[in-house]
């Protein structure tokens, strides 16, 4: 539970801080590529609004850190001069033919051939000019790898604080339900010796007496209250990590066959009908005496809640590695609102009908348990008028 309650908080944490980070780091690179662009088609105006002759001064020095080519078009769109500034690496040809592209395009600014280009009208035709974008694009990618490589590690590092804020946060928690545990294995050891010496005296009483209703009674409420404590420390055992489950390789088949056929008579007394459909030899590894208390456990549930002239459906089966142990009862469908509480511990859906069938919300809760030890899953589903309780374990 303490656990679980960690992962959930470094999650929410984790995901909160990762997209904050990565909308920071995605919103740098925007700006950087905007800005890389804007000035690279300033620079471009530059040198388009200098004719053919580009002059070097204080305000344009940055210009000559880039390479610009210039092609010069008559009016039957011709070109019929071309300059290179800054180490010609194209040829006459080749520049005649990018500018040929250009004017296909019709568009009057753009990017080609990892040049930027813009175009400008002139007297004589157009006047056509490139710049070699591989610096901006090696600079806006450099800026990209190193916002990986710092936000990766300014992730990893938010996760080690994480995990270590929610163990902090959940400290407290661990500690009081542990002091909880201690509390409940505590009052029910205390709860037994108690309830030994009252029934034990009302066996000796009806011995001497002859029955009575009132001893009944006494011996009633003192058998359901001994259910209940040996219920408790079965739970507080579970959940103590110094208890681990014993697993080993068994007959589950003959394991839930034997949980379910001592309620074949409680359910014929009852006039309902009790089927019971089992794969044979369905082998597991797992604690054979668990996961036969889980199949008695839902078994028991279904025959409580069942109206006379009801059915109830049991059926184990092994399908593409998974084992599957469905236990299904008519009745009243239980509310939706009711599904994902009824595992939690004491809760009751009938809280007067439950007190009646000497139900304490226990039953369902120690099910869950034994089969969360098993890695497995537990759930309800509700459908046709029939609650469904099936147990997968992988």
């Amino acid at each position: 539970m303490i656990r679980k309650l960690q992962i959930q908080i470094t999650a929410i944490l984790m995901a909160i801080l990762s997209s904050v980070t990565i909308g920071i780091l995605v919103a740098v690179n925007i700006v950087n590529y905007n800005a890389s662009q804007q000035e690279a088609f300033h620079y471009l105006n530059e040198v388009a609004s200098s004719g053919e002759m580009l002059i070097a001064s204080e305000e344009n020095s940055s210009l000559f850190s880039y390479r610009f080519f210039r092609v010069f078009i008559d009016m039957y769109g011709n070109a019929f001069k071309s300059v290179s500034e800054n180490n010609a690496m194209y040829t006459d040809e080749q520049l005649a033919a990018l500018a040929t592209k250009v004017l296909i395009r019709g568009k009057n600014s753009g990017a080609i051939d990892h040049m930027l280009y813009t175009v400008k009208d002139e007297s004589y035709g157009k006047l056509i000019v490139f710049m070699d974008n591989r610096i901006t694009e090696a600079n806006i990618r450099a800026v990209g790898l190193y916002s990986l490589i710092f936000g990766s590690m300014g992730l990893f590092l938010l996760f080690c604080m994480v995990l270590f804020l929610a163990k902090w946060l959940t400290k407290p928690i661990e500690e009081a339900f542990h002091k909880q545990k201690i509390f409940v294995s505590d009052v029910s050891h205390e709860l037994k010796t108690p309830l030994a010496v009252i029934t034990a005296n009302a066996d000796t009483l009806e011995s001497e007496i002859g029955e009575s209703k009132w001893l009944g009674y006494i011996k009633n409420e003192a058998y359901k209250m001994s259910g209940l404590v040996n219920n408790m420390l079965t739970l507080t055992r579970m959940e103590t990590t110094e208890n681990k489950l014993s697993f080993q390789r068994f007959d589950l088949t003959e394991t839930v066959r034997g949980a379910v056929m001592p309620f074949e008579s409680i359910a014929y007394e009852k006039q309902v009908d009790l089927s019971v459909s089992l794969q044979e030899s369905v082998f597991l590894s797992g604690n054979q005496e668990q996961l036969g208390r889980v199949a008695a456990i839902l078994t028991d549930n279904a025959v409580k809640y069942t109206e006379p002239g009801g059915k109830i459906s049991v059926l184990l089966q092994q399908n593409r590695g998974k084992t599957i142990l469905q236990v299904s009862n008519t009745g009243p469908e239980i509310p939706y609102a009711d599904r994902k509480k009824i595992f939690d511990r004491f809760y009751r859906v009938d809280k007067a009908r439950s007190r009646e069938n000497g139900s304490y919300g226990l039953g369902l809760s120690i099910a869950k348990t034994i089969v969360s030890a098993h890695h497995g899953t537990i759930s309800v589903d509700c459908r046709n008028s029939r609650n469904i309780f099936t147990v997968t374990i992988s």
